[in-house]
C-alpha cells in the first residue's frame, strides 16, 4: 500500500522528533505564491540559519494535506512516491535544521474539520516536536472576487460572481485551534493598512521571525503585493459562452476544466486581455460581506479584540451598478485574437506530435534490432534440435533398400547408353579435327 511508507510504527531518529514545524495554511488568494516564491529563492539562506523548505513537495506544498487525508486509503502510486519522497528528505536533514517550513494555501480549504486536520498533524508527529500554523485572512467579498477570475481560468465556469457561500474564518480557525492548540495558531490579516511594510512577504518574515536581510529579501512590495493579474469581462464571457455552448455540443464529456486545448486558449487571453474584472454593485458586495458579519465578529472578540470590525469596511471601490456584461462585439474581437493565436501555434504542435511518434518508432526499431539475434538464435536452436530429433528418428528405423545403398556411400547417377555413344562419337570427332 502506498501509504505504508509512513507508519505509525516507524522508528524516528531522537533528534528529528525535536524539531519544529510551520504550516502556511493560506487562504487562497492571499498572497501565497508570493510567499512560496520567496522561500524557494531563499532555500538556501533559510537552510543556514537552521530553517528547511521541502523540495520533494514542489514549491507549493497543498498536496500535504490530501496525502495526509488518504493516507492508508488510497491505492495513488504517485501519492505513494510522494510520501515516500518527503519521508526521505525528513528523515536525512542535517542536525543543523531545527524548523521545516511548508506552504500550501488550500489546506485551510481541503482541511476542513478536525478529523481531517487530526491526521495531517498524525503524520507530522512522527517527525515533530511543535508547530506553528499560520494563516491569512482576507474580506470574504475581495476574495471571492479575486477567486472568480482564478476558477474561470480554471474552467471552473460560475453563472454569478457571489454564488458560492463565503469563508467561515470562525469555523476554519476552530478546526486548527482545536487539533494544534490556540497558541500554535497566527491569524493575520490580508490587508495593505495591517501587514507590515504593505508586503504580504514582509508580513509573512516577520511573523514567523524568520531571517531577514539584505541577501534573503522580500523580492519587494510590488512582487509581493500584485495580485494574479485579472482576466478583462470580454475574455470572461468568452470563456462562458465556450463552456455553454461545448456543452451544448458535446464537445466534451464532463466540464470545461477537462476540455482539450483549455490551458493553451487560458494562456492567450492570459497574454493579451487580462485587466480590471467585471465589478458587482456595492449592493452586491455588502450583502455578501454580511452573510458572514457574525462569524467574523466571533473571530475579531477571539483574535483581534482590539479592533473594532475585524476589517475594514469601505466598500467604495464598488459601483453604484454593476458593471454590465460585455456585448457580442467586445467579446469578437477577443475570439478572433485567439483563433489566430491557436492557429498560429498549430504547426509547433503538430511538429511536437510528429517528433514525438518519430521518436517512439525510432525506439521500436531499436528494440526489434535488439531482439532480432536472439530470435535468430533461438529458431536455429529450434532447427538444429529439429534435425537432432530426425536424424534419431533414421537410426531406429528399419533399413530399407535405398537406404542401405545411401547409408554406403552417395549413389551415382546412371548414365545411359545412348548418352555414352554420343560422348564417344564427339573425342572421336575433336581427335580427327586434331590430326588434320
Amino acid at each position: 500500500m502506498p501509504g505504508a511508507a509512513i507508519s505509525r510504527k516507524a522508528k524516528v531518529p531522537e533528534d528529528m522528533s525535536r524539531r519544529h514545524a510551520i504550516l502556511h495554511i493560506g487562504v487562497m488568494k492571499t498572497g501565497s505564491k508570493a510567499i512560496q516564491s520567496w522561500m524557494t529563492d531563499n532555500r538556501a539562506l533559510l537552510g543556514r540559519h537552521g530553517v528547511h523548505v521541502p523540495e520533494s513537495l514542489g514549491s507549493n506544498h497543498s498536496i500535504l494535506g490530501n496525502l495526509a487525508v488518504h493516507l492508508g486509503d488510497a491505492e495513488d502510486a504517485a501519492d505513494g512516491t510522494r510520501l515516500e519522497r518527503l519521508r526521505t528528505e525528513l528523515e536525512h536533514l542535517p542536525t543543523s535544521i531545527h524548523t521545516v517550513l511548508f506552504s500550501g494555501e488550500t489546506m485551510s480549504r481541503s482541511l476542513r474539520g478536525a478529523d481531517r486536520i487530526a491526521k495531517l498533524k498524525d503524520v507530522l508527529d512522527r517527525y515533530f516536536a511543535s508547530y506553528r500554523v499560520l494563516i491569512y485572512l482576507r474580506r470574504q467579498d475581495q476574495q471571492a472576487l479575486s477567486q472568480y477570475s482564478s476558477d474561470m481560468r480554471r474552467g471552473i465556469i460560475e453563472a454569478e460572481l457571489f454564488s458560492k457561500t463565503p469563508l467561515d474564518y470562525d469555523q476554519i480557525l476552530a478546526g486548527w485551534t482545536e487539533v494544534f492548540g490556540r497558541a500554535a495558531i497566527t491569524p493575520r490579516l490580508y490587508e495593505t493598512e495591517s501587514l507590515v511594510d504593505g508586503d504580504v512577504v514582509a508580513d509573512f518574515v516577520a511573523a514567523l521571525d524568520l531571517p531577514r536581510s539584505a541577501e534573503a529579501g522580500t523580492g519587494g512590495k510590488d512582487a509581493a503585493k500584485r495580485p494574479n493579474a485579472a482576466l478583462s469581462p470580454p475574455a470572461i464571457q468568452l470563456l462562458r459562452d465556450l463552456s455553454a455552448l461545448g456543452k451544448d455540443r458535446g464537445l466534451y464529456a464532463e466540464d470545461f476544466a477537462k476540455a482539450s486545448g483549455r490551458k493553451e486558449l487560458v494562456g492567450i487571453l492570459d497574454r493579451h486581455f487580462s485587466g480590471r474584472s467585471a465589478l458587482p454593485s456595492r449592493a452586491e458586495a455588502m450583502a455578501f460581506h454580511d452573510r458572514c458579519r457574525d462569524s467574523n465578529e466571533r473571530v475579531r472578540a477571539a483574535w483581534f479584540p482590539d479592533r473594532a470590525t475585524l476589517f475594514q469596511e469601505d466598500f467604495s471601490r464598488y459601483p453604484e451598478v454593476a458593471d454590465l456584461p460585455p456585448s457580442a462585439d467586445a467579446v469578437l474581437p477577443v475570439a478572433l485574437v485567439t483563433i489566430l493565436e491557436l492557429m498560429a501555434a498549430m504547426p509547433a504542435r503538430e511538429r511536437q506530435r510528429t517528433d514525438k511518434v518519430w521518436v517512439t518508432r525510432r525506439a521500436e526499431k531499436r528494440s526489434a534490432r535488439a531482439g532480432a539475434p536472439a530470435a535468430k538464435a533461438e529458431e536455429a536452436g529450434r532447427s538444429k534440435a529439429g534435425k537432432a530429433k530426425a536424424g534419431r528418428g533414421k537410426k531406429r528405423a528399419a533399413p530399407t533398400e535405398g537406404a542401405a545403398a545411401t547409408a554406403e556411400g552417395p549413389r551415382r547417377k546412371e548414365k545411359s547408353p545412348d548418352r555414352q555413344q554420343r560422348r564417344r562419337e564427339r573425342r572421336d570427332a575433336a581427335g580427327r579435327s586434331d590430326t588434320r
